[in-house]
């Protein structure tokens, strides 16, 4: 035991590492995966919650989350999903009525909604999002070939 203090000790230190100057009580913490302030924690206060995105359409559950420093795989930052199972589910969903089921929207049928209305369908699943002049006839539509029944069926 020294009487005097040896050269590169302090008194009564609680440092945590003292082969890196930057980690010590005080210090700034950092997501680094490492106990930057030797507050026995790693990470405090400096992680990001992610939410999972099991469907791929860059909408997150808020039910599901990782706390990380950087994004993890199947994971994004929002969590505004509102059926993380469907990628056509989801916000600002633009939404056309095509009850009779025959690829032609009704015109001025479009709704904005997350989920799918009953008798909806997405621009992609559909031949035209307008032009059906009657959609509770699927043999009537534009692309119908006209018969001679006494209707307008294309």
């Amino acid at each position: 035991m020294a009487c005097t203090q040896p050269s590169g000790y302090v008194a009564n230190s609680t440092d945590c590492n003292d082969n890196n100057a930057a980690i010590k009580p005080g210090a700034t913490e950092v997501c680094d995966g490492v106990d930057n302030d030797c507050d026995g924690s790693t990470d405090e206060g400096v992680l990001t919650t992610w939410y999972r995105d099991l469907d791929g359409d860059t909408f997150g559950n808020l039910a599901v989350t990782q706390q990380a420093c950087a994004q993890p795989t199947g994971y994004v930052a929002n969590s505004t999903d509102c059926n993380d199972n469907n990628p056509l589910e989801k916000p600002g969903q633009v939404w056309y009525r095509d009850t009779d089921n025959d690829g032609y929207a009704q015109s001025g049928s479009a709704l904005t909604q997350c989920s799918r209305p009953v008798g909806y369908k997405v621009a992609g699943e559909l031949t035209a999002t307008t032009g059906d002049c009657n959609d509770n006839a699927s043999n009537v539509n534009p692309g119908a070939s006209e018969i001679c029944d006494g209707q307008d069926n294309n």
